[in-house]
C-alpha cells in the first residue's frame, strides 16, 4: 500500500469512487502506488514535499474517465482536490495544497517546472511510462536523480 500515512483509507476511497476506469487500468492504483515510490525515492535526493508527492500519486489520474486521450483528467482532479482541501480533508497548508492542484492540474501539459516538489511529482508519473511500453526521455525530467533514473531504466 502506500508509504505515507498522510495517503488514509478515507483519501484513497475518494480518488477510487472518482475514477470511472476499470480496477485494472493502467492509470490506477498500481500506478499510484508506484508514482508514490519514485516520487518518494526523488524527494530522497533532493529538498522536496513528500506530504505534496504522496497525495499527487493518489490523485493525479483519479478523474481519468478513459486510458486514453483525456485531456481534461488534471483539471477536474484539480476541481475534486479544491473540494477536498475546503471540506478540510487534505492535511496541508495552503502553500502545500497550491503545489498539490498545480502539480495536479498541469501534470500532462506542462513539462518543466521550477518547484523542486512539482518536479518530483511530474518525474516520478513519466517515471512510470514503462508501464505501457515507453521509455522516459531523461531530456524532458525536470531532476537529475529522475534523468539518471531514466537512463539505468533505458539500459535494462
Amino acid at each position: 500500500m502506500f508509504i505515507n500515512p498522510v495517503i488514509t483509507q478515507e483519501l484513497i476511497l475518494i480518488a477510487q469512487n472518482s475514477q470511472s476506469l476499470k480496477a485494472n487500468s493502467v492509470h490506477g492504483l498500481s500506478h499510484w502506488l508506484k508514482v508514490e515510490k519514485l516520487g518518494l525515492q526523488l524527494a530522497d535526493q533532493i529538498q522536496s514535499d513528500r506530504d505534496v508527492i504522496s497525495l499527487f500519486a493518489l490523485f493525479h489520474d483519479s478523474c481519468r474517465e478513459n486510458d486514453f486521450t483525456d485531456l481534461q483528467h488534471g483539471a477536474r482532479a484539480s476541481q475534486l482536490l479544491c473540494e477536498l482541501f475546503y471540506q478540510r480533508k487534505l492535511p496541508l497548508s495552503p502553500e502545500q495544497f497550491n503545489l498539490l492542484n498545480v502539480a495536479c492540474r498541469h501534470h500532462t501539459d506542462t513539462t518543466f517546472h521550477s518547484s523542486s516538489t512539482i518536479a518530483c511529482c511530474w518525474d516520478a508519473d513519466r517515471l512510470d511510462l514503462t508501464r505501457i511500453g515507453v521509455y522516459p526521455d531523461p531530456e524532458l525530467l525536470n531532476t537529475e536523480p529522475a534523468k539518471k533514473l531514466a537512463v539505468r531504466i533505458s539500459i535494462i
